[in-house]
């Protein structure tokens, strides 16, 4: 299998996925999908600096999207938000503690992992 040269391999970028870390040239917190010719690890931004960075629609910030265009805090905080509110929009007073933690995670993938896996994730959807 053959890739462009300066990308990453299939499975380096699947592992990239679960662990967005500094960009060499940005310094941004992204996932990384390119090296440099020194070995730095770059993000697509700026792998590719003749395409138009993707913004999230929700912070209007260049990121790595997800599916609805979020970046993946703001997806993490819809579905947060989604999970643990009655109206799908409005969380009440005393969930908010644990929505600030879930939300507020330093890497958003891993909670948006085990929303979309763990049995006690549904069961905080069903209260």
């Amino acid at each position: 299998m053959f890739w462009p040269v300066g990308a990453v391999c299939p499975l380096c970028y699947r592992a990239a996925l679960t662990q967005p870390e500094s960009c060499t040239m940005c310094g941004r917190q992204r996932i990384l999908v390119g090296r440099t010719p020194d070995g730095g690890r770059i993000c697509k931004a700026c792998s590719f600096p003749d395409e138009r960075p993707d913004y999230c629609s929700s912070c209007q910030q260049p990121a790595d999207l997800l599916p609805g265009r979020r970046c993946p805090r703001c997806t993490l905080l819809a579905k947060v938000t989604r999970l643990l509110s009655r109206d799908g929009s409005t969380l009440d007073a005393s969930l908010r503690p644990l929505a600030d933690v879930l939300s507020d995670a330093s890497n958003p993938y891993p909670v948006l992992a085990w929303l979309r896996r763990s049995p006690a994730a549904r069961l905080l959807g069903s209260w």
